[in-house]
């Protein structure tokens, strides 16, 4: 038998493409594909005659009123054609979600942390990701700057929502510097759009001491917040520079990435935040807080736990958090956990505890939280 097929869209730059693309790793009991009789190890070929990109692609294409689906079964073909009465939980979950592949990044941020990892670990970290199928899956953030119009079209007609979108400016050439990509400049007419369709979508804002923080960030929030309901959360988090990245933070590096030179001085100068002026972005982001939950009802922007563990500050409480929109991003994790401790010990015999003493391995930042 010829070897699945997947769209024309798997040209593109990818990496980690599956072995065997479509392959069923599991199938959920009391399931439509159970009682179909379809197994592990079985593939899906496609749905009525078309490839399939992905596991989404199969969720969409699955639920239309007459489905004719193939699947390879140890090299033959078995053949079932349905019809559907509406939303059927077909309880497939597939090898790789994605069958060409993971999209690959095309930009060039100057604090990319795939580029801070060491060397000598697994393959699968050096990955440099910007993959909008996963966004939706699993809450990974991308760029939006290597979406075909194909990509688009496909976004709007499936309904692939919610998106998480690295926005870091809307300042078009600061963005453009901060992704590294000349087609971030575009930024805002992409929001728009992903409005338009009806996407909703999460910003995340990494914060850059002295580049898109204050006045930039000012002006960042206040064009966020003339999109409506659409655009879910903001976050913004302190740039993260781990020792390999700084490292690797040389003029020489800056000044070779020729998307930068649209700013003054042709470079920009990522380091770490100081205390005073993570204090200073903390109270900005205050001031936005109090704005948003008078106009929207929450605080809106939420700020990354790091900026209230290197100033001393309590991190807010739960209530704070909006239902913890972006905790797959880190943000309020520190209050989930120590509620989450703190309502465990009131629920157990702590008595048992007393005088008793462990060990946690945690970073730094953390430590003090710890003890």
């Amino acid at each position: 038998m010829s070897p699945v097929a997947v769209s024309p869209l798997s040209h593109r730059r990818v990496d980690l493409a599956p072995g065997v693309p479509g392959l069923i790793e599991a199938v959920s009991p009391a399931s439509l594909a159970m009682e179909l009789g379809i197994e592990p190890g079985d593939r899906v070929v496609g749905i009525n005659g078309l490839p399939l990109i992905d596991a989404l692609d199969f969720q969409f294409q699955a639920q239309a009123e007459n489905v004719v689906l193939d699947v390879e079964r140890a090299g033959s073909l078995l053949r079932y054609d349905l019809e559907l009465e509406g939303d059927e939980f077909w309880g497939v979950t597939f090898a790789d979600p994605t069958f060409d592949g993971v999209r690959i990044c095309e930009n060039a941020c100057p604090f990319c942390f795939i580029k801070q990892i060491p060397k000598g670990m697994r393959r699968s970290l050096y990955v440099m990701d910007d993959d909008y199928r996963y966004s939706m899956l699993y809450g990974s953030f991308v760029t939006l700057t290597n979406l075909s119009e194909e990509d688009w079209r496909r976004i709007e007609n499936q309904r692939i929502s919610p998106l998480h979108v690295s926005v870091h400016s809307t300042d078009p050439d600061l963005r453009v510097a901060l992704v590294g990509n000349p087609k971030a400049g575009r930024v805002m007419d992409d929001l728009a759009r992903l409005e338009w369709a009806g996407i909703d979508f999460h910003a995340q804002l990494v914060l850059v001491p002295g580049v898109n923080d204050g006045p930039n960030l000012d002006r960042t929030l206040r064009d966020l917040a003339s999109f409506g309901s659409r655009l879910r959360s903001i976050a913004g988090v302190p740039v993260g520079l781990s020792r390999h990245g700084q490292e690797r933070q040389s003029k020489q590096l800056r000044l070779s990435r020729t998307c930068m030179r649209t700013l003054p001085g042709k470079s920009i100068a990522v380091r770490r935040y100081e205390r005073d002026e993570a204090l200073a972005v903390i109270a900005q982001a205050q001031s936005w807080q109090d704005r948003f939950l008078r106009e929207r009802g929450d605080p809106f922007f939420y700020l990354g736990d790091e900026f209230y563990l290197m100033t001393g500050r309590e991190v807010p409480v739960a209530a704070h958090y909006g239902g913890f929109p972006q905790i797959e991003d880190g943000i309020g994790i520190t209050r989930h956990f120590l509620d989450s401790v703190d309502s465990y010990l009131r629920r157990a015999n702590t008595d048992s505890l007393a005088g008793a003493a462990g060990t946690v391995a945690c970073g730094e930042l953390i430590g003090p939280t710890m003890r």
